[in-house]
């Protein structure tokens, strides 16, 4: 799934270099859309927070009646070189790299893919959440 929403998405950036639409953000057209199916399977309510700073962070959020935070992850779009489609999203895996200079910015944040598979993507996010917890 979700590598299709960034095809959709990359090829909305093309129409509108083209100038023939406004620019499609990939938070709207890639992340909004990925959390709303997931968060429809578990019966969650679900958000998207960000971007915040140069790595374009943002966190997608799975939460509870009560608007508790069950789960949430911290996602960063890889853009192809020379140009602003998007090859993948990633996730920070949690480990750090030490001694990165760029500490402050999050570029020492090691991640990995994002899974396309939507059940792959909930299996993450629960195990996120149990390590964020010990």
């Amino acid at each position: 799934m979700l590598n299709r929403l960034i095809a959709d998405c990359n090829r909305e950036i093309v129409r509108y270099n083209a100038g023939r639409r406004s620019y499609p953000h990939w938070i709207d057209h890639v992340l909004l859309p990925l959390i709303r199916d997931i968060g429809c399977r578990l019966g969650l309510t679900y958000s998207v927070s960000g971007p915040f700073g140069m790595r374009t962070q943002c966190y997608i959020s799975l939460m509870d009646e009560n608007n508790d935070t069950v789960y949430i992850v911290s996602v960063v779009p890889c853009f192809q070189k020379c140009g602003a489609l998007i090859e993948s999203i990633h996730y920070d895996t949690g480990e750090i790299k030490e001694g990165c200079v760029a500490d402050l910015n999050g570029f020492n944040c090691i991640t990995a893919p994002l899974p396309d598979d939507c059940d792959e993507i909930i299996r993450l996010m629960k195990e996120r959440a149990e390590v964020d917890v010990i």
